[in-house]
């Protein structure tokens, strides 16, 4: 099953990346395995395909270090990307689409949507992921 699949989630397994794509088989539209891997962002933002609506998400270690103490907490990213060289046709089917994907990423920290690969940034990422923090921000992330 895709949800299992989302091994990102799972702290124990080396996987940290998931993508997947809509395609369409028999007038049935289906949910395929894009790519998946162990290098992190920035190996999910080179999968990236201009030509695909494609969702995924990745993990991210937030760092916390204090009075001599470090503690570290799995946050996970959900991010829908939607290719520039789309047709309008098929960018518009993207919301009806959306929240199959939302559920089977379900449980994420951070949501982003993107159209193009450069917009999802280390930089973009921790600025965002302080911003949901609250009080309680973390010293660092590792990606």
């Amino acid at each position: 099953s895709t949800q299992s699949t989302w091994g990102v989630r799972n702290s124990s397994d080396s996987q940290n990346w998931l993508l997947l794509t809509m395609v369409m088989e028999r007038n049935k539209l289906l949910v395929e395995v894009a790519g998946k891997g162990e290098g992190g962002l920035k190996e999910m933002v080179e999968e990236l395909d201009e030509a695909k609506v494609m969702f995924g998400g990745f993990h991210v270690q937030a760092i916390d270090e204090r009075g001599g103490v470090t503690s570290s907490r799995s946050k996970f990213v959900f991010v829908q990307y939607v290719g520039e060289n789309l047709s309008a046709m098929v960018k518009g089917k993207v919301p009806i689409q959306r929240g199959n994907f939302v559920r089977i990423f379900e449980g994420t920290h951070l949501s982003l949507q993107i159209s193009s690969p450069g917009e999802v940034t280390q930089e973009l990422v921790t600025n965002a992921l302080h911003a949901n923090a609250g009080a309680h921000k973390p010293s660092r992330y590792e990606f």
